[in-house]
């Protein structure tokens, strides 16, 4: 589903991942997760030559059966009969039967994993339809007709039109509705609504929109199918979450794209690009990290890097910066009405034309940019920049897949349902998919930068996907792109070569002359371990000299020589020149020696030869003299062997004779029994005749019989073949019927469980109504006899403040005017919409249920009317001032707690559309609001992040010194509000409570603490959030401000040690993470240190079950007038919060101390503390934890002078050392005990 082919790999991956392996304490692993970003979405509609799409296309079309793809309206299994993954440049030859091969095979495989996955064979089949649905809409042809002279689209007809009913069908929707959704939107003009065609581009955008969607929830759908499987999450619940805390150990591996540079590099490259970047810095802080703590470990004065030649952080820089940066522009551009790529790339060298890492691209369409990378530089075609960041996705194809009638069609596409479009603008506006990308990115940072990283490098050896074929270009190529290059240069700028002090000692010492090496001790060097002995080290620095290498060029660590560049080079030239003397002497003594000893064999040879020579002569003259006392007996023999042939002749010759003589005789014999041979053959030849014509006559009838039985055996044999058709007829048919209402029973049992799903959550809904509706009903009871004389007073009323006046009343006593009255009408919302659509046709009002008033004019009681919860309300045509207190509750206020804040509400309710933002129709016939620029589509009001954000700071304020401003409502814009981290950082003017939470992480299984304050008994208001990371530098809180859109900082909690800690705001989020200690750019707002109580323990360290006593003592910089809290911005090291308060320098600082009481009981441990200023009780911040291991919830109460961000700081600290103390108590307890024992 993720990987595809591409012109460097057959299996590339074409998305990024990161699996987490989750272990216990001892080492035994317990589950996994993984998550997955930036998926190749493009690849799903468009194929680059010599590539192909997703294999799982290819797989579908190879692996179905005819009847199969029939069912799936495939009519053609060939991938190029589809548009979307045809590709012009084919593999061919081999490698092409081996693709097809695999196709072949692969979705059986496919299948066979997800059915250990627990997704059964139905749901595996609602997986192909949506896949051929893609396929189908590849297909769809939009092409551009003329209506009155302007270009609408519509669809093909025809194969155009065929393929969107398939898809349609696929998908369970209308095919009008489809195409309706794709070539038209209904619009708002003055007071009513018209269908608007689109134009063919638009209509193309949405297809292609449609099929990557369809596609990027089916991947994550399979993504969260892995995670909560039990084989994979593992015992702990697994997923997303990771189950539990999520607390201990765990190995992550990221797979991610490598550094990409084609002929034509678009948004995705930037974005892989980008990605790369990132990881490259933390390599070159690794990189710089492991050569100086080397130096330091051998006791060497640190390498002086040039750290700016190496150093990418101006390109990150040129990405995120806030304002001028290429994110933030690119996302500011995608806002304007008129705004193009070509607009893009010129504003962004306008507000970059001094970077050193941007350069410009003369060419005629300007649409094009280069970036100078760390492996090199590479040039952008911004076309399609903005498309591809807006990634439009109509509203009325969501609503339409909702409503499908295909289950898991509709599960897709409900995952948005409980706040729609609403999280791509958030507090900060539109963020595209860029923004979006860049926060997935930040997380993933998080967790390597808190973690031991180690790197590994892909090299592939050619680009020709070769065997045995390695091509030194590519290969260097790719070492640049990965940053190899420059870590080996990082290395060279310092002391590139590092030998053990005994192996230099070992390798050189045999090549410098004795008289320069100092004299050995008696006894000879002895061994010392590792470490080298006081003569190694002389004998190290007097070769050093003797090889006349400069002092500055080499350093003599503990127990390693480091050399400088060139140095190790320089010295293998010495010993090889010394060693080329001594060579030359023992090759001469060797070869002297060789040829001594083959002069010696030749002799001894020569002499073997000759003896061997006279023993062969004496040999030949015995064979000569042995060969004539041979022939003599041969001539003797031969006479013999005549006489005794020619007895032999005479002998057989009388022999012949007599044989003749025998042969006539028995031939007459033989003649005269022939002629009574042949006297007897006539006669049984006569009998054998009429034996025979018998024989033949039964042969006849035998053989008709025969035939007539093979004629029966036919006749039978036919009888059973029509039996066993029918009979596997009838068996095929029952297999179809018993799939057919096996697949009936999935869907039936899926569609069950999503009603049984929604009943439950209309329960809940329901029952949070009801304990809603008391306190609504009560606020009436309070507040009736005021309404009511102010609806008497109201016969002429005056228009409220900065409201347009109506003839029925305004402002929040208006809204109750409205609601007295059984004959009054039910008003129209106004045009962002904040109650339920009211029926409009004659049908729709016969159909509605008659409208109770909340107040009855007679009886003057209040109605049973139940407080709404705080939902988006859907869109009306016209405004009434009764959305002032509609939108209260949605906006987060209650009506009697927050009474000076419902200007808030009456601006909203009177907030018109920005502009660029208009109210559309969806295929159901309900409002929502489309931008025509950017292509969101949201169903709040746009405004509506803005004025949630105003409710939390105004409410922030009011808890704090500074008051919080009421203005008018038509004034609120002009007001000039307090940034929320001002807000963060001002002091209490009354005790405030407040949570803290602890929660799983999703990514490395790292806990997340959330900092809620508790207004009232039911309203939790979440400001701050911190992740816990434990890494090689000890631990970072990094505290995330919800909702901050104009924060520009970060604040972080550094440890400082085992026992304290520093919060501390960086001014740029984008600078890299420091190594410990403060820099230029952060300043310090609180510090805490915990300090051990002696003499108040008894000797086993524990009474009653509670540890020894700890004081904790918080440090913060004096408060403004006002209430603010200052920063202490250190000018050095040695100024910062904690060197100051260890010197006794308290001037300008507050100081809270008090006393940890900790229990250790395992079952319940928990921490409080006290913490007040010196010599008083004052009570300033209360805090304690309680939990597993302690730190699963922390609850605290503050007052001033503290700030939520000092007691947030305090919080986070007692939680972390309240770990730390636990697992040390564990380790002493065992300690003990194993002391005990021995």
């Amino acid at each position: 589903f993720g990987n595809a082919r591409t012109v460097m790999n057959d299996n590339s991956s074409r998305y990024g991942k990161f699996l987490t392996l989750r272990y216990d304490k001892t080492a035994r692993l317990q589950g996994a997760s993984f998550s997955t970003f930036l998926l190749e979405q493009t690849r799903v509609v468009r194929v680059a030559p010599a590539e192909r799409s997703f294999h799982v296309f290819y797989a579908l079309l190879a692996g179905l059966s005819s009847t199969e793809a029939a069912e799936l309206q495939l009519d053609c299994l060939a991938p190029n009969g589809y548009t979307y993954i045809a590709t012009s440049d084919a593999v061919g030859g081999p490698a092409a039967a081996d693709e097809a091969a695999r196709d072949a095979s692969a979705l059986s495989e496919i299948g066979a994993a997800l059915e250990l996955l627990g997704t059964p064979r139905a749901t595996q089949w609602q997986a192909w339809r949506v896949l051929a649905a893609v396929l189908r809409l590849g297909n769809v042809v939009v092409s551009a007709a003329a209506d009155g002279g302007t270009e609408v689209a519509r669809v093909d007809e025809g194969e155009s039109a065929a393929s969107l009913e398939a898809a349609a069908q696929l998908l369970g929707v209308s095919h009008t509705a489809l195409s309706s959704a794709v070539t038209t939107r209904c619009l708002k003009a003055g007071g009513e609504f018209i269908q608007t065609p689109q134009t063919c581009a638009a209509a193309a955008e949405v297809r292609d929109g449609l099929a990557k969607a369809l596609y990027s929830r089916l991947f994550d759908r399979l993504v969260a199918a892995i995670n909560d499987s039990p084989q994979v999450a593992g015992s702990d619940g697994g997923g997303e979450g990771g189950g539990g805390s999520g607390a201990g150990p765990f190995v992550g591996l990221l797979d991610i794209f490598g550094f990409e540079d084609f002929e034509s590099n678009s948004l995705e490259q930037l974005l892989i690009n980008f990605s790369n970047e990132h990881l490259q810095a933390i390599f070159n802080s690794i990189i710089f990290s492991a050569a100086q703590a080397e130096a330091e470990a051998e006791g060497v004065p640190p390498p002086q890097f040039d750290a700016e030649a190496v150093s990418n952080v101006s390109t990150i820089t040129l990405f995120s910066a806030p304002h001028s940066g290429l994110f933030a522009l690119l996302n500011e551009e995608c806002v304007f009405p008129k705004g193009t790529d070509e607009s893009f790339v010129a504003k962004l060298h306008a507000a970059n034309k001094e970077h050193s890492r941007l350069g410009l691209v003369l060419q005629p369409e300007g649409s094009a940019f280069r970036v100078a990378h760390y492996a090199g530089s590479v040039k952008y075609q911004a076309k399609g920049f903005l498309v591809k960041n807006k990634a439009p996705f109509s509203e009325d194809l969501l609503v339409l897949l909702r409503t499908s009638s295909e289950p898991f069609v509709a599960t897709l596409f409900a995952q948005e349902a409980a706040a729609p479009q609403a999280g791509k603008r958030g507090g900060r506006g539109f963020r595209g998919v860029v923004g979006g990308y860049a926060a997935e990115l930040d997380e993933l940072l998080r967790v390597i930068r808190s973690s031991t990283a180690h790197f590994v490098r892909c090299i592939k050896p050619n680009v020709r996907k070769a065997a045995r074929c390695f091509e030194e270009p590519v290969v260097m190529r790719q070492l640049r792109c990965g940053g190899v290059l420059e870590a080996v240069r990082v290395f060279a700028s310092g002391f590139p070569d590092r030998m053990p002090i005994r192996d230099f000692v070992g390798t050189y010492c045999s090549v410098v002359a004795p008289s320069k090496l100092p004299p050995h001790p008696p006894g000879g060097p002895p061994s010392q371990g590792d470490a080298p002995t006081a003569w190694e080290r002389g004998a190290c620095a007097a070769i050093l000299r003797a090889f006349d290498v400069a002092d500055e060029a080499t350093a003599l660590g503990h127990t390693k020589v480091f050399l400088g560049a060139g140095v190790a080079a320089h010295c293998k030239a010495k010993r090889e020149a010394r060693l080329a003397g001594l060579i030359a002497v023992v090759q001469a003594a060797a070869r002297g020696l060789l040829a001594r000893r083959s002069l010696r064999r030749r002799a001894a040879l020569r002499e073997k030869e000759e003896e061997r020579e006279r023993q062969i002569a004496a040999l030949q003259a015995q064979q000569e003299a042995e060969r004539a006392a041979t022939r003599g007996a041969v001539g003797l023999r031969r006479k013999a062997s005549f006489e005794r042939e020619a007895s032999v002749k005479r002998r057989q010759q009388q022999e012949r004779a007599a044989a003749a003589k025998r042969t006539e005789e028995a031939t007459a014999s033989w003649a005269a029994r022939e002629a009574e041979l042949t006297k007897l053959h006539t006669e049984l030849t006569r009998q054998a005749g009429r034996k025979q014509a018998a024989l033949a006559a039964e042969l006849a009838q035998l053989t008709a019989a025969l035939r007539k039985a093979e004629e029966r055996n036919a006749a039978l044999e036919r009888a059973q073949a029509e039996e066993r058709a029918a009979a596997a007829a009838r068996e095929v048919e029952l297999q179809t019927a018993v799939s057919h209402w096996r697949d009936e029973a999935a869907l039936a049992a899926q569609r069950e469980q999503q009603a049984s799903e929604m009943g439950e959550a209309r329960l809940a809904q329901a029952v949070e109504r009801e304990g809603e509706a008391r306190d609504e009903a009560s606020f009436f009871r309070a507040r009736f006899q005021e309404l009511a004389l102010s609806f008497a007073r109201a016969q002429d009323p005056a228009p409220p403040r900065s409201r347009p006046p109506n003839a029925d009343g305004g402002g929040f006593f208006g809204a109750v005017a409205s609601l007295i009255g059984g004959g009054a009408k039910p008003r129209p919302s106004r045009g962002r919409g904040r109650t339920s659509h009211a029926p409009s046709s004659p049908a729709e009002k016969a159909r509605a249920p008659p409208q109770a008033p909340l107040f009855s004019p007679r009886t003057m009681s209040i109605a049973e009317e139940p407080y709404s919860p705080p939902q988006p309300p859907a869109p009306r045509d016209a405004p009434t001032p009764a959305d002032a207190t509609a939108l209260a509750s949605y906006l987060g206020l209650h009506p009697v707690r927050d009474a000076k804040l419902m200007w808030i509400a009456e601006a909203a309710a009177a907030e018109p559309l920005p502009e660029g933002w208009s109210e559309v129709v969806d295929p159901g016939g309900r409002l929502y609001y489309s931008n025509g620029v950017t292509g969101e589509s949201s169903r709040v009001h746009p405004r509506d992040e803005e004025f949630r954000l105003l409710v939390m700071r105004s409410k922030l304020e009011q808890m704090h010194s500074a008051p919080a401003a009421q203005p008018s409502a038509g004034d609120w814009s002009t007001i000039r509000m307090k940034s929320l981290e001002q807000s963060l950082s001002s002091a209490a003017s009354a005790p405030v409570r407040a949570l803290v939470q602890r929660s799983g992480d999703r990514r490395g299984g790292a806990p997340r603490l959330t900092f809620e304050m508790l207004l009232d008994e039911d309203t939790r208001l979440p400001w701050m959030e911190a992740v816990l990371r434990e890494g090689p530098r000890g631990a970072a809180f990094e505290l995330l401000l919800e909702g901050g859109a104009a924060e520009k900082s970060e604040h972080l909690v550094r440890l400082s040690g085992p026992s304290s800690s520093v919060l501390v705001r960086r001014e740029r989020r984008d600078a890299p993470l420091p190594e410990d200690g403060p820099v230029g750019e952060e300043v310090e707002l609180a510090a805490v240190i915990f300090v051990e109580v002696l003499g108040e323990a008894d000797e086993s360290g524990a009474r009653g079950g509670e540890e020894a006593p700890y004081s904790m003592e918080l440090v913060v910089p004096a408060a403004k007038r006002g209430g603010a809290t200052q920063a202490h911005k250190p000018r050095g090291p040695s100024d910062t919060l904690l060197q100051r308060y260890g010197r006794g320098e308290t001037e300008g600082l507050l100081v809270f101390v008090g006393q940890v009481a900790r229990s250790a009981a395992a079952e319940a441990p928990s921490a409080a503390v006290r913490l007040s200023l010196p010599k008083t009780d004052s009570g300033n911040l209360l805090l304690q934890t309680s939990g597993r291991r302690g730190a699963n919830r922390a609850t605290l109460e503050y007052r001033d002078p503290l700030s939520p961000l000092a007691a947030f700081s305090a919080a986070l600290a007692l939680v972390h050392w309240s770990e730390r103390a636990q697992s040390a108590l564990a380790r002493a307890a065992i300690g003990k005990g194993r002391l005990s024992v021995g």
